[in-house]
């Protein structure tokens, strides 16, 4: 009976595993709608320092328009009177900014730039003053927090029904090939595992 049980429990381990896989996923941006976002950020740096000072120059919220397949970040900073030389960074290359609005007043600067995911491997880096150097920490966008402000209607575009067959075709074999992936993991675990058992039981 003991060794049912740990058939059983292997088994639920590959479950586990296997429904992990395919939830983790990161959000894709086709199953997002168009429109104007507002979403929530997480900063990481390899010191706590660092982590204070990027929470506390970086402003928690940012605006996302989603549009035509591409996504356009608008982030704000605050302590502008101390930095300056703001850059973004994606996959470690910098990309075009534009300043959205520069407050002098308030030493807020916002800056917006384009991408083509909704969760880009992104760094902010600025030169700060009283350090007399760039410091530079990642911005992590939390796709859970995105919140729908303004919908943007797209023009519809005529598609030729044998390009949408052929596209659901290909999506449709990808989702197979990836099924058949998991289950096959999923059957080699069990298999192994039961060897091991009943070589113990013997």
């Amino acid at each position: 009976m003991k060794y049912i049980k740990s058939i059983l429990s292997v088994m639920l381990v590959t479950v586990f595993i296997i429904t992990s896989g395919i939830n983790s996923s990161a959000l894709e941006l086709s199953e997002v709608e168009s429109g104007i976002y507002e979403v929530q950020n997480d900063v990481n740096h390899e010191s706590e320092i660092g982590m204070s000072m990027a929470r506390s120059y970086l402003d928690p919220t940012m605006k996302l328009e989603i549009k035509g397949g591409k996504v356009y970040y608008t982030i704000k900073f605050s302590g502008a009177n101390y930095m300056k030389d703001h850059k973004i960074s994606i996959n470690g290359e910098n990309v075009n900014l534009d300043i959205i609005n520069e407050d002098n007043e308030n030493h807020t600067i916002e800056l917006g730039f384009e991408t083509d995911t909704i969760e880009p491997d992104m760094k902010a880096s600025m030169y700060v003053d009283a350090m007399g150097r760039d410091v530079e920490f990642g911005i992590i966008t939390k796709t859970d927090t995105l919140n729908l402000i303004e919908k943007i209607e797209e023009p519809k575009e005529e598609v030729v029904e044998e390009e949408v067959d052929s596209t659901v075709e290909a999506v449709t074999d990808t989702n197979n090939n990836n099924t058949i992936l998991y289950v096959g993991i999923g059957v080699v675990v069990v298999l192994v595992a039961a060897f091991f058992i009943m070589k113990a039981k013997k």
